[in-house]
């Protein structure tokens, strides 16, 4: 099998970590990464979700555990994980590359890629090139700057031509962002996005009784629809649809508060 990069954990290394608020995470982080050095994949994946469990929310450990996880062979998981790192580190060129070298091993490659036409790929481009909290930081300054200048008029009881124009731009500015800022917390917060981790069959209804529709495999991303009890609907867009046991897919979701 391939190898994928193994990439460097964060943090201090157990000794220096000792005694310190975090020095749990940071010490399984490090070994972890020493595990993952030495061969030990098994190990370097039990570390790091360890680490995860108590609450490590870091671009570089959603990074090396799927690393870890491409190694095992767990595609589905390495491709949460990726997925999860570039949301909190969207123009990372080894989280990039490494969720591709990932999808071109998929056997439903074919219906995760997505072709757009040229410019909205260009403008989706710049769009994901920022997180969104980068994006509600740059709109909640664009509304201060906004604020600033009306205030500025007000006091100095003009508004000239210049003043005018540079209110309208800086409006024009907080309407875009307000735009992209949405439809980021929509994709990220509302879409519930997940990735299939075992080859299953995709039912008509929420039961094992249920006639299968087709099949999916390891590593394929979709959105969750609907839960219900045990069993989540899933969409891939247009007529492909259907239910699987919540099981056999994993949610992209971060944490709150991130």
């Amino acid at each position: 099998a391939a190898v994928v990069g193994a990439g460097i954990l964060a943090g201090s290394t157990g000794a220096d970590a000792e005694g310190r608020p975090g020095a749990a995470p940071l010490r399984l982080l490090a070994e972890g990464n020493q595990a993952y050095t030495a061969g030990d994949v098994e190990g370097a994946l039990d570390l790091a979700l360890q680490a995860r469990a108590l609450g490590v929310n870091d671009p570089v450990l959603h990074f090396n555990l799927g690393n870890a996880q491409a190694r095992a062979g767990r595609l589905g998981e390495a491709v949460a994980s990726y997925l999860r790192a570039q949301r909190l580190s969207p123009r990372d060129d080894d989280i990039k590359g490494n969720l591709g070298w990932v999808r071109r091993n998929l056997k439903d490659l074919e219906l995760t890629e997505d072709e757009l036409p040229l410019f909205i790929a260009q403008a989706a481009s710049v769009v994901g090139a920022f997180t969104l909290d980068q994006w509600g930081s740059g709109l909640v300054l664009a509304v201060w700057i906004a604020a600033g200048l009306l205030a500025w008029a007000w006091w100095r009881e003009n508004y000239g031509v210049q003043l005018r124009r540079l209110l309208l731009g800086v409006t024009a500015l907080v309407a875009v962002l307000v735009v992209i800022t949405a439809g980021r917390w929509y994709q990220e917060m509302v879409i519930d996005q997940a990735v299939v981790t075992a080859e299953v069959d995709v039912r008509s209804g929420p039961a094992d009784n249920f006639p299968v529709q087709f099949k999916v495999h390891d590593g394929l991303t979709v959105a969750i629809e609907e839960r219900r009890g045990d069993w989540v609907r899933i969409g891939m867009g247009g007529d492909w649809e259907g239910w699987l046991p919540v099981s056999t897919v994993e949610s992209v979701r971060l944490p709150q508060g991130r």
